[in-house]
């Protein structure tokens, strides 16, 4: 009887370490964000999944359909995803997201993610993304939204080739 109440008493503990793991990388983090978005609703898990500046810079939490608009894009923009890169960079990480938006244009979302003070897990920092209705190629790595800046979409030349 004893040790099957120690046996009991182990697995909880188990269990419940695990549960408790913050999420292990960058796109786990993302994937996370849409499915607590949908159930939950975003305003509700914001801060579970953005960095405070993050939050602060949109003015969180400034009641209104521009703010609920800010959080839910960089997660929702791509609806149909082909493939995603990610890249450790010092004591942030980047996500690269690309795929179909539900119109059906190309489009690359870029995420920076930083470690949360409390409990070490990722949190979307900053963004960047590109859509292109024709003749995109999508990015072949991990690019941090700054790298992403200023790409060219739709065979669009950058602004130092035009001559």
């Amino acid at each position: 009887m004893k040790t099957t109440l120690w046996m009991a008493a182990i697995s909880i503990l188990l269990s419940g370490m695990v549960w408790a793991q913050p999420n292990t990388s960058p796109f786990d983090t993302w994937k996370s964000a849409r499915a607590q978005a949908e159930d939950a609703g975003l305003s509700r898990v914001a801060s579970q999944f953005f960095s405070p500046s993050f939050l602060q810079h949109i003015q969180w939490p400034k009641k209104g359909r521009a703010v609920e608009g800010w959080l839910r894009y960089p997660l929702f923009l791509v609806d149909d995803l082909h493939q995603w890169h990610e890249k450790r960079v010092g004591e942030h990480a980047c996500l690269l997201l690309n795929g179909y938006t539900e119109a059906g244009r190309a489009a690359t979302v870029s995420l920076r993610f930083v470690h949360s003070d409390d409990d070490g897990r990722w949190l979307i920092d900053r963004f960047g993304s590109l859509e292109s209705e024709t003749n995109y190629r999508f990015p072949e790595q991990a690019l941090c939204p700054d790298e992403l800046e200023g790409r060219p979409t739709s065979g669009q030349v950058p602004d130092d080739q035009n001559g």
